[in-house]
Formats: structure tokens, C-alpha cells, sequence
């Protein structure tokens, strides 16, 4: 096993162990101790698979797979560059994301870049090759999973899907979730979410067209923001921006039909909302 495969094994070692105490925890406060032995083995058994069904993205070469599916690229952040960007964030909100979204939290920038923000757009453009970027931050207030959906619409992304990406880059120690659906255009196949987990001091990009779904958090303090992390809209190859981004959560073919009605949850999302997420 090579020094890179055992890190990134043993960072999902601590993250499965981590999730699984505090899952515990939560199942524990849950039921006050009144619960049967055999009901308990049973949650601690649901937890652990759900845990594990998680995609931990700690390492590019671990998940070489996925990434080629959904054209994506993992970076490392400097830690310096997520403690100026967490700091520019807004400390409170004052907008939800629109949609059946009221537990997301939203601060959408209407300037590319980052000069607004008092920051060199540098610290950005360096890392995704472009000067067409702009960004967004998002708290969760309460876990319920976002529905699947794309963050353009449809006839924007048919003309110039191919020169999008969008980027999800948490900015506290908690890190983020995210739930992906592959891109499935038969519509008499239902399709299965995946849960990922982004850990802080790294950046996901993904095909703009990927069907993704956010809404979830592990802040136990009420008080504080619920996973704070920055969402990118990134366009290349002389491809500009639409500046009033809008989420579409119908087929690309069918604007009467939702994609939740066959973009389903993960497997394991009914255990995992109830006993690790908050």
C-alpha cells in the first residue's frame, strides 16, 4: 500500500469512528437509555452502514472513479486561503435559497471574483484557471436534504454546460455534505443518490450539468452557522456567467415532472438524518 493509499484509509477510518460515536451519541439522547438490546444492535448496525456508504472525498487518487464520472477534480486549500474567505463571509443571513429550501441559509455575491470582499480574486483564480468565477456562501439551519436539482437552467446548460463547473469548499472544520445523482436521461430509470463528504482544506468541482442536492449539517451548536461553505459558479474558455443563477428541479425534457420522483435518497438517508446529522 502506498504512503498516499494508507493516509487516505486511515482519514476514513476517523471519520467512520468519528460519525459512528457521535451517531451513538445522538441515538442515545434519542431514547434515554429506554430501548431493548436487540433495537440497539439494530440502530448501531444501520449506522454503521450508513456511516460507511458515505464518500469520503480526503484524496484525488482514492476516488479517481467518481471524479472521472461526474468531471470533477479535488484540491487541496491552503488553510490561509479558507480562514480569509471564512472571514469575508456574512456572519448572519438574511436570505433562504429559494424552493423548499427554507432550512438553507444563502448569500449569493453579485460581483465575480473577490475584490468585493476585500480579497485578491489571486487567491481563487490560481487554483481554478480562470477569472470567470463567482462565489456564494451557504449555512444549513436544520438537515433536510435539499431535492436534486442543477444550478443552471437546462437551455443554459445545453448551450454551454460544457465550459461550467460548480464548486463546493467548506470553510469550518466540520466540513460538508453533499448528495450527487448521476446523469440518467432514460426516464423509466430511477437513479440513487450518493452522499459525499468534503473535509475542510479541500475543494470539489463537478460538471455543472451534475444533479446535486445539499441540506444537511453536523454544527451541534444551534447557535452557531450550520456548516458554513462557499458554492462557485465557474465558466471557462471565454464562456461568462449568468449573474442571477437559478436552480431547476425539473427534467431537462419534462418541466412537469420533478426530478425527485426518480432522483431518489441514498440508501441509508433515513438513518443517517436521524442519527448523525442535526
Amino acid at each position: 500500500m502506498t504512503s498516499s493509499a494508507a493516509l487516505y484509509q486511515s482519514k476514513s477510518k476517523d471519520f467512520v469512528s468519528k460519525a459512528y460515536r457521535l451517531g451513538i451519541e445522538e441515538y442515545k439522547e434519542q431514547y434515554h437509555g429506554e430501548d431493548s438490546q436487540d433495537h440497539q444492535e439494530q440502530i448501531q448496525d444501520k449506522l454503521m452502514k450508513g456511516i460507511q456508504s458515505i464518500r469520503v472525498l480526503h484524496d484525488a487518487n482514492a476516488n479517481e472513479s467518481f471524479l472521472q464520472q461526474y468531471q470533477g477534480k479535488l484540491y487541496s486549500i491552503d488553510t490561509s486561503i479558507l480562514e480569509a474567505i471564512e472571514r469575508a463571509a456574512p456572519k448572519s443571513f438574511h436570505a433562504k435559497v429559494a424552493d423548499f429550501n427554507e432550512n438553507l441559509d444563502y448569500k449569493m455575491q453579485q460581483e465575480l471574483g473577490l475584490e468585493h470582499l476585500g480579497l485578491p480574486s489571486s487567491l481563487m483564480r490560481d487554483i481554478v484557471k480562470t477569472d470567470e468565477f463567482l462565489i456564494s456562501f451557504l449555512s444549513t439551519c436544520e438537515t433536510i436534504p435539499q431535492p436534486p436539482h442543477v444550478d443552471y437552467t437546462w437551455e443554459f446548460l445545453e448551450s454551454h454546460g460544457n465550459d461550467l463547473d460548480i464548486g463546493f469548499m467548506p470553510l469550518t472544520n466540520e466540513g460538508m455534505y453533499l448528495q450527487v445523482w448521476p446523469r440518467e436521461d432514460d426516464v423509466s430509470k430511477n437513479v440513487i443518490g450518493e452522499i459525499i463528504y468534503i473535509p475542510y482544506g479541500k475543494m470539489l468541482t463537478v460538471s455543472s450539468r451534475t444533479i446535486h442536492g445539499g441540506g444537511f449539517r453536523t454544527t451541534k451548536n444551534m447557535n452557531e452557522l450550520g456548516n458554513l461553505r462557499a458554492h462557485l459558479y465557474i465558466a471557462k474558455n471565454d464562456t461568462h456567467l449568468q449573474m442571477t443563477q437559478s436552480n431547476k428541479y425539473t427534467e431537462p425534457n419534462d418541466k412537469g415532472k420533478e426530478l425527485c420522483e426518480r432522483y431518489l435518497n441514498a440508501e441509508h438517508m433515513d438513518t443517517v438524518v436521524k442519527y448523525m446529522f442535526v
